[in-house]
């Protein structure tokens, strides 16, 4: 048998495309009933690397609050979605570990490459407040997140964006309230940190 003839025999994928389409394929197949939300993410990561294009930076800022606790997720520096997750009732055992498994469900669901929680900060007495708020700012950081002040990240929007209200507006306009607003502009914060330390 020819050489040619063989090899136009061979199963092997001939082009890039096919041998993408066929692991894409492969991938779906398998891993899709085991991964769940997460394939989405690595697929696109796949493919980006597959074709030669740096993969999205992923990041997430989480604002904590006593009574409105939000996340905002970005690619890049540019919006994906946003939402909000239960805060902490109690500093009971059973409490804080519903609240860390909502921050490893999150983690696990959005894949972030790096993601950040707002240190709480307190005016008046609201002994309540600083405890659940304190042990859910603890958490976030123990699970991998980074703390930072609502100083560092609002002031580098005004410097960058101008007055911060309008700003975020416009940044942000699919945001459902001011949370989910607050926990973007820490992603972004966090993105160009990120992006600038690389």
């Amino acid at each position: 048998m020819p050489k040619w003839e063989a090899l136009d025999r061979a199963p092997a994928f001939r082009t890039q495309d096919e041998t993408q389409d066929k692991l894409l394929q492969q991938i779906e197949a398998e891993v899709r009933p085991l991964a769940g939300d997460q394939l989405d993410r690595a697929i696109q990561d796949f493919d980006a690397v597959f074709n030669g294009r740096i993969k999205a930076i992923r990041t997430m800022g989480i604002d904590i609050g006593r009574t409105n606790t939000a996340y905002a997720v970005l690619d890049d520096g540019k919006f994906v979605c946003s939402n909000h997750i239960s805060p902490l009732q109690s500093c009971h055992s059973s409490n804080l570990l519903i609240f860390q498994d909502q921050i490893f469900n999150l983690v696990d669901k959005h894949s972030p490459d790096y993601f950040c929680v707002e240190r709480y900060l307190f005016r008046g007495a609201q002994s309540r407040d600083i405890e659940l708020c304190s042990m859910m700012a603890a958490t976030v950081a123990l699970s991998g997140g980074k703390t930072i002040t609502p100083a560092q990240w609002k002031s580098w929007i005004n410097r960058k964006f101008g007055e911060f209200i309008p700003a975020m507006n416009k940044l942000f306009p699919t945001t459902k309230d001011e949370h989910e607003c607050d926990a973007a502009g820490m992603a972004l914060y966090l993105y160009d940190s990120v992006k600038i330390g690389q």
